[in-house]
Parts: C-alpha cells; sequence; structure tokens
C-alpha cells in the first residue's frame, strides 16, 4: 500500500513516467487489483507498447484473472521478440500446461529447467505436464513435483498436486497429507477439499467426504470432477437422485472424462433408463479407443452399448457391441449369459 502511495505521488508530479507508471502496475497485480493494474499496463502500453517486460506482465495479469488463453497470446507474442527469455518460456510453458497441451508445455519448461534447475515452479509445471500425459509418465511426474517441494514448500499449489498424482496411484496417506497442508496454507483452496474428500470416499468415510466435497463444490461449482467425486459419495449413501444431479453437471462439460460418462450410464442402466445411458457409453467407448485404452470399463460398457442398442432396434450395431462383450469379459461375468441370450434374439 505505502508502495503505490508513493509511485502515484510521484506520477502526479510527472505523469508520463513510464518506469514509475510500470512499476505501480506490478505491484497492483502483486496486490491482486486487476482492473486497476490492467488500466496502468494499458497507459504504458498507450505511450510504448513494447516497453520492457510490458508483456511478460500483462500475461501474467491475464493469467492471474483466469483468462489462460489470453496469457498465453501474450506470452507467445513477446516470447517472440525474446526468444531465449527463461521467464517467458517458464510462463509459455505454464500456460501450456493449463490448457491441456503437455507436449508443447515441455519443450519449453525442459529448457527453464536446464537453465535454472532451482527453479521450484519450473519443476512443478513439468511435474504437472507429465501428470497430464499417460500413466507412463508419472513416475516423472511424481519426481519432479516432489523436487518443486523440496525447493519451495510455502505454495499450497505444489502440495496439492503431489498429493493428486498420489491419489491417482492410490497413495491415500500421502494424498491426504498433502491435501491438509495445502489447506493449511490456503484456506480457500477448492482443489484441496476435493482432494481431501475424494480421498475420504474412497476410504469409504462417505460423510466427511461429503463436508469437503460440498465445500468445494461451493468455492469452484465449474470444476467437473468436484462434481464427479460428489455423484459418486451420493451413491455410496444410495442417494440417486443427487448422484444423477451431479453426474449431468460433471458429464455435460466439454472437457468430460470418459470414465465419468461410462459411470453415469452405467448408474442410468442399472437404474433401467437404458435410452439414457446408450449416448453416454457410447461416447465413453468411442473416446477410449480412440486412445488405444483397454480395460474392463471399456468391455462392459460394451454390454452396456449392446443393450441398448438392441432396445432401440439397431441389430447390427447390437451384435457387434455385443461380442466385443463377450469377447473380453471373464468366462465367470455374470453378463455374458445375458449378452449371448440376446444375440441369439437378434435377426441374422
Amino acid at each position: 500500500d505505502e508502495a503505490v502511495e508513493r509511485y502515484r505521488s510521484a506520477l502526479e508530479k510527472e505523469p508520463k513516467d513510464l518506469a514509475t507508471r510500470f512499476r505501480l502496475g506490478v505491484t497492483l497485480r502483486r496486490m491482486r487489483k486487476i482492473e486497476d493494474a490492467a488500466k496502468e499496463f494499458d497507459k504504458v502500453a498507450e505511450s510504448d507498447k513494447d516497453y520492457p517486460g510490458l508483456a511478460l506482465e500483462r500475461g501474467v495479469l491475464y493469467e492471474e484473472s483466469g483468462d489462460i488463453k489470453g496469457a498465453l497470446e501474450m506470452f507467445q507474442a513477446a516470447l517472440k521478440k525474446a526468444p531465449d527469455d527463461p521467464d517467458l518460456q517458464l510462463r509459455v510453458g505454464a500456460a501450456l500446461v493449463a490448457v491441456d497441451r503437455p507436449e508443447e508445455a515441455l519443450g519449453y519448461l525442459k529448457k527453464v529447467v536446464a537453465l535454472r534447475p532451482t527453479s521450484a515452479e519450473a519443476h512443478h509445471y513439468m511435474g504437472r505436464a507429465h501428470f497430464e500425459q499417460d500413466p507412463s509418465k508419472w513416475a516423472d511426474a511424481m519426481r519432479h513435483l516432489k523436487r518443486a517441494l523440496e525447493l519451495d514448500n510455502n505454495r499450497a499449489e505444489y502440495h496439492l498436486y503431489v498429493g493428486w498424482l498420489a491419489n491417482e496411484t492410490t497413495e491415500m496417506g500421502l494424498a491426504r497429507d498433502e491435501a491438509e497442508k495445502a489447506l493449511a496454507i490456503d484456506k480457500l483452496m477448492a482443489d484441496a477439499y476435493w482432494l481431501r474428500g475424494d480421498v475420504l470416499r474412497k476410504q469409504s468415510a462417505v460423510d466427511d467426504a461429503m463436508k469437503d466435497l460440498k465445500r468445494a463444490a461451493a468455492l469452484r461449482p465449474e470444476r467437473p470432477y468436484i462434481h464427479a467425486s460428489l455423484a459418486q459419495a451420493y451413491e455410496s449413501k444410495n442417494d440417486l437422485a443427487s448422484a444423477f444431479a451431479e453426474w449431468q453437471k460433471a458429464t455435460s462439460q466439454e472437457d468430460a472424462k470418459p470414465v465419468w460418462k461410462y459411470l453415469y450410464g452405467k448408474l442410468l442402466f442399472d437404474n433401467r433408463r437404458g435410452a439414457e445411458a446408450l449416448p453416454l457409453v457410447s461416447a465413453a467407448i468411442a473416446a477410449w479407443e480412440k486412445s488405444g485404452e483397454r480395460g474392463p470399463m471399456l468391455t462392459h460398457a460394451y454390454f452396456i452399448a449392446g443393450e441398448g442398442l438392441k432396445a432401440t432396434g439397431k441389430g447390427a450395431e447390437a451384435r457387434d457391441q455385443l461380442q466385443k462383450f463377450i469377447e473380453g469379459a471373464s468366462p465367470s461375468d455374470p453378463d455374458r449369459e445375458t449378452a449371448r441370450r440376446s444375440l441369439q434374439a437378434l435377426p441374422q
């Protein structure tokens, strides 16, 4: 606050002093006074659009306001003018991670880590980029995420992502510990409440899980994974109406995971709502087949799709799905006999 007061006082005496105006914008940005900072940067740009550091600071401003795509465009434009600037490389890499382009991000982040091996932020985003890749890269992800924590353990986000990956690899003790460390630093971090709630749900402490998951949803209602975890918690409590509502929120978004669509479809199918289940499991099947991912969920999705297609009179398509199910299912799978009878009932 004192710095802002002094900068404004200086600008009253010399309003064309771009260096002072730029520093005022940076200070306001650090104070998260986004609109005030933007106004100062705009005034600098009016006089000198190529002012040193302006593009980076405006990009960071976009980043902090949640406009990641705008930030990425700003960083990339600046990087064209200064291709060897590690600060810009880091910001471009971080923005690419945030928009789910991990391979591109790694190209920048590897350069930053080579130049700055003790940069906690560079290791953190390297870890997140590997995390967004397939599970074969998760060991590298955890190595970088933990290295970021070794270098700086006072960032809630760094604890969150170590815990998030631990949750995916069923290291539940570590996942819960890191969620709680994140919350000790930032009591308004929705993702940390989600993480702790999801761990508790998996450990069958559903009532405690619900408290955290509802808090997470209240803080960040746009996060689809929060609604997916809430849906599964409601299922555990046999509150199907609430589960359906949460699954709808989780799967209606563009970045909904195929596993959520399958789980929602399976719940609908198990409750005699096969017509509603069919488009969901069909979308999950298409995504899994495209990625080459295989597993018991895909196998069972073939069964649900086959039964749904049969009910809608699409015999040839139903036959194809049911045959895929029978080929992949375990001999002891109770649905094999149902699928076999359905195949026999279909016209040749």
